[in-house]
C-alpha cells in the first residue's frame, strides 16, 4: 500500500496526473483508516503494536521518517482520542 501511496503523492506534485483521477485510490486509503480507528478500541496489545508498527514502515515507505518516529503508544493515543 505505501508504494502505492507515494506514487499518487508523486504524480499529484509533479502535476502529471490531475487530482480527481486519483480519487478512488484516495478514498479506499481514508475507509481503511476510518475502519482501523473504529476496530482499535477492541484490539488487543499485540495487534494494537502490528498496527502501529505497519504505520511506522508505511510512512516510512512514503518518504514521512519524521512522522514515523512517533512510538506505538503515541499512535494508539491518536486512535483513541478520535472514538
Amino acid at each position: 500500500m505505501g508504494e502505492i501511496g507515494l506514487f499518487f503523492i508523486r504524480l499529484a506534485m509533479s502535476k502529471e496526473l490531475r487530482v480527481e483521477l486519483a480519487k478512488p485510490e484516495f478514498a479506499k486509503a481514508f475507509a481503511l483508516a476510518s475502519a482501523m480507528v473504529a476496530i482499535n478500541g477492541t484490539l488487543n496489545d499485540t495487534q494494537r503494536a502490528m498496527v502501529a508498527e505497519t504505520v511506522r514502515l508505511e510512512l516510512i515507505k512514503q518518504g514521512q521518517g519524521a512522522a514515523a518516529k512517533s512510538s506505538s503508544q503515541e499512535f494508539e493515543v491518536t486512535l483513541s482520542t478520535q472514538n
